[in-house]
This record gives structure tokens, sequence and C-alpha cells, in this order.
């Protein structure tokens, strides 16, 4: 399985492994060249153009390869349903794709990892 208790990586490390982070660290150095006033528009662009991009790079929603299934339903509050019955196939096969993940790139599917990006990108975002 994964390991959720990995060190915290850097930034440069995280790169060297997913090379398409770079692309999000110039889209949020673009961003933040741009000179319109900060308002919910630049906001926007975070939560439109960065982030869905980020959680696909790094974190636990970073795809699995081998592993097809969809996400779970959550519920408004973005919990799994109380009922919910966990397909014991399904972590099964997801157990089997995650121990498929080569132990270097397993960093990118972490918490730690996607604190380091999130935190990274934000800062450029808003040029700091």
């Amino acid at each position: 399985m994964l390991n959720i208790k990995a060190k915290m990586p850097t930034w440069k490390e995280l790169c060297e492994l997913e090379p398409a982070l770079l692309e999000l660290e110039q889209l949020a150095h673009k961003c933040a060249e741009d000179t319109s006033p900060r308002n919910d528009a630049g906001d926007l662009r975070w939560y439109m153009e960065i982030k869905p991009r980020l959680v696909k790079l790094v974190g636990w929603e970073r795809p699995v390869p081998g592993y097809t299934k969809q996400k779970l339903p959550l519920d408004e509050f973005g919990c799994i349903p109380a009922g919910l019955l966990i397909d014991r196939k399904g972590l099964t096969e997801l157990k089997a794709a995650c121990d498929a993940v080569p132990e270097k790139y397993r960093v990118l599917y972490d918490s730690p990892a996607y604190d380091v990006v999130y935190d990274y990108l934000l800062d450029v975002f808003e040029g700091e």
C-alpha cells in the first residue's frame, strides 16, 4: 500500500518524479504576472485552472495506473454515505495497483507531496 507516513518531500524532488509540475509552476507564474486586480476572477483561475491539474499529479486523487474504478460516491458534505457497501474485490484491485507503483513514485500519492506542491504553487500564484 502507499506510504502515508512518508517524510516531507521537496519541490525539486517532486518535479524530478513528475515533470508536469513544472508546467503548473509556469502557469502559476503567468497568473501572478497578470496585472489585473485580484478579485474573485483571480481566485477562480486557481480553482479552475491550477488546482484541477494539481490533484491529478500529486496526492490522494492522483490516478493509480492499472486501477480504473470510479471514485467513491460522496454525499453533499464530501463524506462516504452511511451504509455504502465497499466492494472488497475493488479494494483488492486498488491495493494491487498501488503495490505495482514503483517505490520511488509512491511519494506522489501521499498527503505530504500534495501539501508541498499546493503551498509552493499558491505562493507562486500569489506572487510571493
